[in-house]
């Protein structure tokens, strides 16, 4: 069973960077924000068994290098449970289904597409795969695709209150099933909420705005314009630069023109990488302009990591990236001098010059004029985040929320200050970035997030 995961690990691209960025993390520095960085999260109550047939759905977006560390969580899955049969989109395509066996335990490993096109869901949200219940999904990002894939409703305008979508309307648990990686703008809010906190570990929120349509996109963003200020417009529910879309001040169109160029621009992005252009809500927030690598803007990764040994959570430092083309170089506001996202940018000659570089490296440091004390505690501010979206998610739900891991994307300005521009769930990839003593980290988590569910 284990080989089907390597197989499928091998349909994915590949990135070099456990040789170029994770051997190269000073294993002093991680272990510093590994044990400062620690936040109570209360476990969860010990679930019953799994029922018989129990299905795990663990899926991954289509050639890319995420698919390896999702292979290797899966792997300590079935090392824990070899009772579980591996099931590849191969096994779905094939004239006799391995999903016949109701009493058979499967594991569901297969992109996300090759699910879409299967699935099914109630209006209990029970999901479903050729008629076989799925009991638990290994990443709550799924509820973007079976938004857009129209198996289920896109947000509704909120009420007061958070911003996250509610995800316990559902049978099937997601691990990490806040709904908050689905909106941006609900991170912001999160942050926003959490501002003292953040303030005394000098980390900053920058301002939003939540736009349902193409005319409330255009109000959000006339006023960042006249303020000279540049602006971000980021989909619902889309991940590695999908979508993401900027607007310059100095735009030679005329405004209204050039909003509804970003917005075309944003849409069609959409539907490249997903199949269907459904980018609403869009979160609509000003342009921070961070501090330059070689002329390039960047952001840096801080991950977290449940830590079941001690009901709480930990951050490792992952990696620094930078834009693919200097910055202001272009008469252009656009991606490929804007976005660090390894898929921020269409420009493929551009993304040769793409970077991933270690944070804890003694040269990266002085480059971002970082010191270990900063570095724990953007640790904690990621931990701080993550345990906060969590708490609240529980508060809502009227099942059991786990945690396994995801990440917090910051941004550092010259005034010194860290933005928290982005955080991923347990769709988040890249965790071979960590330095290498510390990988088994994410894996355990999972592990200990599915245990959490029953299984």
């Amino acid at each position: 069973m284990r080989e089907s995961l390597f197989r499928a690990a091998q349909q994915g691209e590949w990135h070099t960077t456990e040789e170029r960025v994770g051997q190269r993390q000073s294993p002093r520095r991680t272990r510093e924000v590994w044990e400062g960085s620690w936040q109570r999260l209360e476990p969860l109550q010990p679930s019953g068994p799994p029922p018989d047939g129990a299905v795990v759905a663990w899926l991954y977006p289509r050639r890319t290098a995420a698919i390896i560390d999702r292979a290797n969580c899966a792997d300590r899955f079935l090392r824990a449970d070899p009772q579980y049969r591996v099931v590849t989109e191969h096994f779905l395509d094939g004239d006799e289904s391995p999903l016949s066996n109701r009493e058979e335990k499967l594991l569901l490993f297969c992109p996300f597409d090759a699910a879409m096109d299967r699935l099914t869901c109630t209006e209990q949200g029970q999901l479903a795969v050729h008629g076989r219940r799925i009991d638990v999904v290994a990443s709550e990002m799924t509820v973007g695709y079976l938004a857009r894939a129209g198996h289920t409703p896109h947000p509704a305008r909120p009420q007061e209150g958070t911003l996250a979508p509610r995800l316990d309307g559902f049978r099937t648990r997601f691990v990490n099933g806040t709904g908050i990686t689905l909106l941006k703008a609900a991170q912001l809010a999160l942050g926003a909420r959490e501002h003292e906190a953040l303030s005394r570990l000098g980390v900053a929120v920058p301002d939003f705005a939540l736009a349902w349509t193409r005319e409330e996109i255009r109000e959000a963003v006339l006023p960042w314009l006249a303020d000279r200020q540049g602006v971000v417009l980021r989909p619902f529910a889309a991940s590695r630069g999908a979508g993401v879309t900027f607007l310059g001040p100095n735009d030679v169109l005329p405004r209204a023109q050039a909003i509804d160029r970003a917005v075309d621009e944003l849409e069609h992005s959409v539907l490249r990488a997903y199949g269907q252009t459904a980018p609403y809500p869009v979160t609509v927030s000003p342009f921070v302009e961070s501090m330059k690598l070689d002329g390039r803007v960047c952001d840096l990764r801080m991950f977290v990591t449940a830590d079941p040994e001690t009901s709480g959570l930990r951050a490792l430092p992952g990696m620094v990236r930078t834009a693919s083309q200097p910055f202001s170089i272009r008469g252009e506001f656009d991606a490929a001098m804007c976005s660090s996202s390894f898929s921020g940018t269409a420009d493929h000659q551009a993304r040769a010059g793409l970077q991933s570089l270690p944070l804890t490296a003694p040269h990266v440091q002085a480059a971002l004029r970082l010191t270990g004390e900063d570095l724990v505690r953007l640790g904690q501010a990621a931990s701080l985040l993550w345990a906060a979206a969590v708490a609240d998610a529980r508060q809502r739900s009227d099942g059991p929320v786990p945690f396994a891991y995801g990440s917090v994307d910051f941004l550092l300005t010259d005034d010194g200050r860290a933005w928290p521009i982005e955080m991923n769930g347990a769709n988040v990839g890249a965790h071979s970035c960590v330095h290498p003593l510390f990988v088994d980290a994410f894996p355990i988590a999972m592990c200990a997030a599915l245990k959490d569910c029953g299984f």
